[in-house]
């Protein structure tokens, strides 16, 4: 069971609607990812940062889901939380402050990623903040950089803010879209950027013996989200996935909104299609991992080569599982010293079913994508498994120095 199912079944018999409690999961989960996961599309990276907005009447169960949330968010420890109600001058200051460090590839990174958790949305953005809701508009894209000018902070400077993310959870009342959103913030995008969930009403729940949320379901759930908060890497696709989002992008995103206040939403379908899917592979196994690693770098200390063993696992619930295992040679330069891959060159050994494991022949690697075709044809021509290839080594043998 996947972290969002766990949470809708220990979140059943609340006051609160199936729909706001998957979407609070799923924001849950955005949050936790921060800028540490990503996917690359139109040759640039797209984080799973959601805005999240929940809208229904009063007592349809909008703050019950997002407090939930909340206190997972406190708990986990790694992240950063907004005061639920500011200014647009307080919340480039919670982001500048949300400032996390980690190491990735040998460097420092820092990134600055604040949660928000609103039950009143209107508490966060005032009637007719148009100021606020610019600057939410470029965070959204989780741009490399941020800035902001204030006469009396920073002596006037600006704040500069590096690689900044937000990620929302809020509640809102469906007269407050109406009285609170100018018809401004529908045109200049805002609304598009949100993701509205619409609930009428919480289901009925018994007063005095209605389900109590488990302690042990809470404590499960606790340490998985604190093990997503230190995930870091790239969100790949199947040849499958890619190609049939690629099929829905050709087709203009069909079937199309008509309403004329989505005709901007319209156009950011598809950002927002993918920045959901990286927290929604329920049931997905993806393992690639990197062993045995023979690190050579050369004498003047600018290029070094390595060699690493890997070992992998793919697979989906309902469909097929499949084991692998290779080789990597690899090579890197370092460049104002940053040590930086040069080429990357991968020998798989053997991929079979897990099923029937090395019984039969092993099974054909994942055909290339069709509307991203590899930079450079094959370079080397062996046979996997049941054939027998060893990849040249890029160092000499330890004791006698021969290659």
């Amino acid at each position: 069971m996947d972290w969002i199912d766990s949470f809708m079944a220990y979140t059943e018999g609340q006051p609160t609607p199936p729909r706001f409690r998957r979407w609070a999961a799923i924001g849950a989960i955005a949050a936790a990812l921060e800028r540490r996961v990503w996917t690359v599309t139109m040759g640039r990276p797209t984080y799973p940062n959601l805005y999240v907005l929940l809208v229904g009447p009063p007592t349809a169960g909008k703050t019950v889901a997002i407090d939930i949330v909340y206190d997972f968010w406190r708990e986990t420890k790694a992240l950063h939380l907004a005061p639920k109600g500011m200014t647009t001058a307080a919340l480039v200051d919670s982001l500048k402050e949300a400032a996390h460090n980690r190491l990735y590839e040998g460097r420092l990174v820092e990134y600055h990623s604040l949660q928000i958790a609103a039950p009143e949305f209107g508490t966060f953005i005032h009637a007719h903040d148009l100021e606020m809701m610019a600057n939410l508009n470029d965070i959204w894209d989780s741009p490399r950089t941020y800035g902001q000018k204030r006469r009396h902070v920073n002596g006037g400077k600006t704040i500069e803010i590096m690689f900044p993310q937000i990620n929302i959870l809020a509640g809102a009342q469906p007269g407050f879209l109406a009285s609170v959103m100018p018809e401004e913030a529908w045109s200049m995008g805002f609304t598009s950027r949100l993701l509205m969930i619409y609930g009428q009403e919480a289901p009925q729940v018994s007063l005095f013996s209605g389900k109590t949320l488990q302690v042990d379901t809470a404590k499960h759930l606790q340490l998985q989200m604190s093990k997503m908060t230190k995930i870091h890497g790239q969100f790949q696709w199947t040849p499958d996935a890619a190609n049939e989002i690629e099929r829905w992008h050709a087709t203009k995103l069909t079937p199309e909104p008509t309403h004329s206040r989505l005709q901007h939403y319209t156009g950011r379908r598809v950002r927002q299609y993918l920045k959901v899917l990286p927290g929604l592979a329920e049931g997905t196994v993806f393992i690639h991992l990197q062993l045995q690693p023979v690190i050579s770098i050369a004498a003047d200390g600018k290029t070094a080569t390595g060699r690493w063993r890997a070992l992998t696992h793919f697979g989906q619930v309902g469909k097929r599982t499949q084991m692998g295992e290779g080789i990597y040679e690899n090579a890197y330069v370092k460049e104002e010293g940053v040590w930086k891959i040069s080429k990357l060159h991968y020998y798989p050994e053997y991929m079979v079913d897990t099923r029937d494991g090395w019984m039969k022949p092993g099974e054909a690697l994942l055909g290339q994508f069709e509307n991203l075709p590899p930079d450079r044809p094959q370079t080397e021509q062996f046979r996997m498994f049941p054939g027998v290839y060893i990849p040249p080594f890029s160092y000499g043998n330890p004791v006698t120095g021969r290659r």
